[in-house]
């Protein structure tokens, strides 16, 4: 006789139990965006770490770094002395072919010669990396870090200042308030971008939360503005001179024509292209390759960001405020 009440007690007490994850439950069952994206499964961390930690080995274990002792001479092809650390004192220009096996600190402006080979390099004030020189773990300068052309920098290269990329240069992290590739800025549209008018969602677009969501490919007209948070399940093209004010989310390629700018993140399970001279204002993130055209803006300088990607192409004229991370490298056109 009293199955009955005890029966609804316990349907109420389940249900009272199951009303917060009601919204959990509805988007197990239909789900407004698809999988979760699986980024750039190596951390992205601090570039710059194993240059601060190498400076305080030095100020603890060595010398002070501000007037330490000079170094033995580095001889081309050989070993740069018999310390494990080498300490060069003022302003040094290098002949070039120089191998050092062990860390250097530089105390004054270093330039390298070309084809030289570092095991890793600290730099108290500018530095400059000769073409075809190659540096085995890191390298980070106080001042500006110049990389000539055909240089390999393997794990980290980062610069309290700015770093300059040229040519051909290969890289797997790279860390700056300012990163440029060598070549001149893409010409900007003489058309302001988006000039043609607001964006009008056509039938099959959902607008759910803060966001609109694409079951399909999505493609915005040249010189329109989208005001909105997107997700794509399919491809997204943004036309050329085009603007999204907001974060964008992409399951398949993504590809920013000329001159487009999105003032939020982009974030992609395939490939994305960045077209001349676009602006991307937040990360830009894939599980797929990223290229960056000729002049394309990533961050700004008063508000960095990332790019982290299996592997990276940057054109000339390219600048970046932030870090590059890689996992497969990246490379300068």
């Amino acid at each position: 006789m009293t199955s009955g009440p005890l029966v609804i007690l316990l349907a109420i007490t389940i249900a009272w139990f199951l009303l917060p994850l009601l919204p959990a439950i509805a988007e197990w069952l239909r789900p407004t965006d698809v999988t979760p994206l699986e980024v750039v499964g190596r951390d992205a961390g601090d570039i710059p770490l194993f240059a601060r930690g190498f400076r305080d080995y030095l100020v603890t274990r060595v010398a002070p770094v501000t007037g330490a002792p000079g170094a033995a001479e580095p001889r081309a092809g050989g070993d740069a002395g018999q310390d494990r650390v080498v300490i060069l004192e003022g302003r040094l220009t290098l002949a070039g072919g120089e191998t050092f096996l062990h860390e250097v600190c530089a105390l004054g402006e270093l330039e390298g010669g070309p084809g030289a080979l570092y095991r890793a390099v600290l730099a108290e004030r500018g530095l400059t990396l000769g073409e075809r020189s190659r540096v085995l773990r890191w390298v980070h300068a106080a001042g500006r870090l110049e990389v000539g052309r055909a240089t390999i920098l393997q794990g980290r290269a980062s610069s309290a200042i700015a770093v300059q990329l040229g040519r051909g240069v290969a890289f797997d992290r790279v860390g700056a308030p300012v990163i440029r590739t060598e070549g001149p800025p893409a010409d900007r549209p003489a058309v302001a971008p988006g000039s043609a008018g607001r964006f009008s969602p056509p039938e099959g677009i959902r607008a759910i939360g803060d966001h609109l969501r694409v079951d399909g490919d999505l493609s915005i007209t040249d010189l329109t503005t989208l005001e909105s948070n997107v997700v794509v399940a399919g491809n997204l093209r943004l036309g050329a001179g085009a603007v999204i004010r907001g974060q964008v989310k992409v399951h398949g390629t993504a590809t920013v024509e000329r001159g487009a700018r999105i003032d939020g993140s982009l974030v992609g399970r395939g490939e994305l292209v960045i077209g001349a001279g676009a602006v991307i204002a937040g990360p830009v993130i894939a599980e797929g390759k990223v290229t960056l055209g000729p002049g394309c803006v990533i961050g700004d300088y008063a508000a960095p960001t990332t790019i982290a990607a299996p592997a990276v192409r940057l054109g000339p004229g390219v600048t970046i405020h932030g870090q590059v991370t890689t996992q497969q490298g990246g490379l300068v056109d």
